[in-house]
C-alpha cells in the first residue's frame, strides 16, 4: 500500500479548503491549509510535504509568488495550481516553474481523483 501523501493547499477560501481536505482524505491524502503566501512559506519544508497547491489569487500576492518560493528551496517540488479562473495569462506566467497541472476549481470526484493521481505519479520510483 503507497504512504499517505500530504500536501500544502494555498487558498484563501476556508471553506474550500474544508471542502478538499474532505474529499482528499478519501484517496489516502493529508492536507495542510495555508491561508496566505506567508503562512505558506512558513509552513512549507520539501521533507514535509508531497507536493503543494495553490490558489491563484490570494491576499498577499498571486499562486505564482509561492511557487517561485518552492522552486528556491527543490528544483522539481511537485506543484499545482488550482484557481477559479484557469487562464491563458496564468498558464503563461507559471511554465517557469514547471506545473503538474493548472485546474479550474470544481468539485468533483474526478478532479480529487485526478490530483491524487499526479501525485502518487510523482511518488513513484524512476525505473
Amino acid at each position: 500500500m503507497a504512504h499517505k501523501i500530504k500536501i500544502l493547499n494555498v487558498d484563501d477560501d476556508n471553506m474550500w479548503l474544508e471542502i478538499f481536505q474532505i474529499f482528499m482524505e478519501q484517496y489516502d491524502v493529508s492536507v495542510e491549509p495555508a491561508m496566505s503566501i506567508s503562512e505558506a512559506k512558513e509552513k512549507f519544508d520539501p521533507d514535509k510535504y508531497d507536493g503543494i497547491i495553490t490558489d491563484w489569487r490570494l491576499p498577499d500576492g498571486h499562486g505564482i509568488d509561492i511557487a517561485d518560493y518552492v522552486r528556491t528551496k527543490s528544483a522539481d517540488f511537485p506543484i499545482i495550481f488550482l484557481s477559479g479562473s484557469t487562464t491563458d495569462f496564468i498558464k503563461d506566467r507559471v511554465q517557469h516553474v514547471h506545473p503538474l497541472d493548472i485546474m479550474l476549481k470544481n468539485c468533483s470526484h474526478e478532479q480529487y481523483a485526478k490530483i491524487n493521481s499526479l501525485f502518487r505519479k510523482e511518488e513513484a520510483p524512476s525505473a
